[in-house]
Formats: structure tokens, C-alpha cells, sequence
């Protein structure tokens, strides 16, 4: 496979797209703190926010990626076509969810994305037999968006099932973060190793994916323990998080002996973002493990910033850094220009700063200390750097590429 495929740069290009437009709107939520927008339906635009984020962004990219790790290709005919079409709707939701939220369009856009989403699954499925991880991720993609047919079937008479309603979403984000996304990103990691030659034990890596795939099924007693606070439930989390630390033990004796070589040759950018999301992974792990106790289980989503700052921290901290970090290592993203190297920087210490204002004001309201002073307007300012970031980064893509067509061109 060509680890330089100058056509998949010009591809990766959309999903950075999405992600600033998905990071300009998450700037637009937290302007509404600040001043007022007249006009503004905060719901609405989150709504837009998440759905660009994790389908534009997330969805697409890891979608490209699993495809080129699996089938080594960059001309099938049918993945480009689900490619440019699952964009178009994308586009739509763009567009739709901060005009209407829940709409006709935005569902339409949003149904038609599913359906391309299971042609991808059935598609990838035929061909991935030997990747346990991959075929896991496309399962749990299946199995969470279960979750919007039933979120669809409830919307009519939300009033009268209200605890199936967001259970519905509970099961949906869950999975997605939980299954799909880290299972996907997961095989992305194992397959790199492969194709450096380095050798990590099969036996470790078998009984992580067993234990990793059974705590994820049984640590979404979490998500429902707040329509249904029962003990028998919090056991059932309890459970699930102690064998997500146990899978944890295993996946860190796999990356202390395959360390060196993984990442020799790394420019050291492309090994602070595998750094971070390795420590953001840790951190989901040690506080899935810290709200096994019933108390601290009710503090953690009962607290909005908590509940914000633990999905940023998987969603951006774990997935995304290390789609980023893959990206720059297999030369599909570039950090050559001072605009790339700036934009990648931004959107690390973007990243950390919002992870550390979210959980530390959390912890003040927990304490019961009130307020960082001019909390809003600091968290505003520390968010602007991750479209700022991507921006930059984006920037500097497109001259990298313009500069190797303008090459192109003269060669030919």
C-alpha cells in the first residue's frame, strides 16, 4: 500500500472540514453563555454540533481509514460513492439540525446516512474476517444505532415514555464512544503493528478484546441507573468497570513491550497526539472505575460538566487525537507547514485547557464553591483555539497539496 497516497490527502480533506464546522458550532454554544443570540435555539445547534461531530467527522474518517487498512485500495468505485454520498448527508444535517433540530429533513438526511452505514457494515463485513476488532466495531455500530429506531418510535409519545426516550440516546452515545468508535480505533492500532513487523503477544491481545468487549456491553447499567436507580444495576456497572480495568492491565503491557518500536521514526507532533489519546483512554477507564461507588455514580451524571467533559474526553481525547496522530503517521495528514504544526499544537492545548476548566468547575459546583471567576468567558476563549487549530491545520493542508499538484502539473 502506498503510504504517501497523494489522491487519500485530498480525501481526508472533507473530514476536516466537518470537524471545524462541527468545532465552529460547539464555539457558537459556548458564545451563548457569554451574550445573549437573539434567535439562537441552543438546542438546535447542539444537536447539529454532535451529528456533524461524530458522523462527519468520526464516522467518516474512521470509515476511510478501516477501508485503506483493510483492502488497501484508493480506486474502489463503491467506497468512494458511499464516501461523497454519506457527505451529502452530512451536509444536510449541517444545514437542517440548527434550522429545524428534529425535523423532517434532518431525520431524512439522517435515516438515509444509517442506511449507508449498514451497506458500508454489510460490505466490510465479507472481508475483514481475520480482525476481530474491526468486526467487533462494525457490531457494536449496528447494535447502538438500534438505539435512534427506538428514539424515532418514542419521539411521537415522549411524554408517556420518557425513560425509554433517553435511554435511547443513553444506549446510542454509548455504544457509539464505547463500541464503535474505540473498537475501530483499536483496530487501527493492532493493524499499524502488524505492518511495522512488531510482534506483541497474542495471548495479552485476545484477553483484552474478550474482557474490553464484556465490560462494554455491561458498563451501559450506568446510563440507566438514573431512571432506574437500583442496586442489582449499579452492581452490574461495578462489574463492568472493574473488568474494563483488568482489560486496561492487559493493553498496557501490550503498548510497554511494542513502545520503542512503534514509535520509532514518529516526528515527535504525531507522537504527543498517540500520547495524549493513550492517556485520555487511561483516564475514561480510572473514572468509569471511580463512579462504581452509588454516590459518586449519581454526582457523575447528575453534574453537566462532568457528563460533557467525560464524552469530549473520549470523543476528542482518545478518538480523535489518535485519528489525527494515525493520520499524520501514514502521511494522509501533513505537519511540513508552520500553518499545519501551529493548528496541531492549538487544538492539543485547546483540548486539554477545555478538559480542565470542564472537570475543575464540575468539582467546584460538587464542593459546592461556586464559581471560576469569569468562567464563561475563559472557557469561550480556551474553545476558540480548537477551530482555530483545525483551521490552521486545515490551512496547511491545502498548500501541501496545492504545492504537490502545482509539482504534478510540472513533472507531467
Amino acid at each position: 500500500m502506498d503510504t504517501s497516497p497523494y489522491r487519500l490527502r485530498w480525501l481526508g480533506i472533507i473530514p476536516l472540514f466537518n470537524l471545524l464546522a462541527a468545532a465552529c458550532l460547539g464555539l457558537v454554544l459556548r458564545v451563548a453563555f457569554v451574550r445573549e443570540l437573539p434567535g439562537l435555539n441552543y438546542k438546535y445547534i447542539l444537536q447539529g454540533h454532535s451529528h456533524v461531530a461524530m458522523v462527519g467527522w468520526l464516522y467518516l474518517l474512521l470509515t476511510l481509514f478501516l477501508y485503506l487498512g483493510a483492502f488497501g485500495k484508493d480506486q474502489d468505485r463503491k467506497f468512494r460513492v458511499l464516501f461523497w454520498l454519506t457527505q451529502g448527508c452530512i451536509v444536510g444535517m449541517l444545514i437542517s439540525f440548527p434550522l429545524q433540530g428534529y425535523g423532517s429533513i434532518s431525520i431524512t438526511f439522517s435515516t438515509t446516512y444509517l442506511l449507508l452505514a449498514y451497506i458500508f457494515t454489510a460490505w466490510a463485513w465479507k472481508k475483514t474476517a481475520g480482525d476481530v476488532f474491526f468486526r467487533a466495531a462494525l457490531a457494536w455500530l449496528v447494535l447502538s444505532t438500534l438505539g435512534t429506531w427506538v428514539l424515532a418510535a418514542t419521539m411521537v409519545y415522549k411524554g408517556q415514555f420518557l425513560a425509554y426516550y433517553h435511554g435511547a440516546i443513553q444506549f446510542f452515545l454509548h455504544f457509539q464512544f464505547n463500541g464503535w468508535f474505540t473498537f475501530a480505533v483499536l483496530s487501527l492500532f493492532f493493524r499499524t503493528l502488524d505492518e511495522k513487523g512488531t510482534a506483541c503477544s497474542f495471548k495479552d491481545k485476545l484477553t483484552f478484546f474478550r474482557l474490553l468487549v464484556l465490560s462494554t456491553g455491561l458498563t451501559f447499567a450506568l446510563a440507566i441507573t438514573w431512571s432506574a436507580p437500583r442496586d442489582f444495576i449499579f452492581y452490574i456497572n461495578s462489574l463492568g468497570a472493574v473488568l474494563q480495568v483488568v482489560a486496561l492491565y492487559y493493553f498496557l503491557r501490550i503498548t510497554r513491550a511494542v513502545k520503542r518500536s512503534f514509535l520509532s521514526g514518529m516526528k515527535r507532533i504525531t507522537r504527543v497526539f498517540y500520547h495524549v489519546a493513550l492517556w485520555s483512554f487511561i483516564l475514561k477507564v480510572l473514572i468509569q472505575l471511580f463512579v462504581v461507588m452509588p454516590p459518586v455514580a449519581v454526582i457523575s451524571y447528575t453534574i453537566r460538566l462532568y457528563v460533557i467533559g467525560f464524552f469530549h474526553l473520549v470523543l476528542l481525547g482518545t478518538i480523535t487525537m489518535f485519528l489525527i496522530a494515525y493520520g499524520l503517521q501514514k502521511q494522509y495528514f501533513t505537519s511540513k507547514s508552520w500553518f499545519s504544526k501551529a493548528g496541531w499544537w492549538l487544538l492539543v492545548v485547546g483540548f486539554i485547557l477545555m478538559e480542565s476548566l470542564l472537570f475543575g468547575q464540575g468539582t467546584m459546583f460538587w464542593a459546592g464553591w461556586g464559581f471560576i471567576p469569569g468562567y464563561y468567558a475563559i472557557i469561550f476563549f480556551v474553545s476558540a483555539l480548537l477551530p482555530l487549530g483545525i483551521a490552521f491545520a486545515l490551512a496547511g493542508q491545502i498548500l501541501e497539496l496545492n504545492k504537490m499538484t502545482n509539482l504534478k502539473t510540472k513533472l507531467q
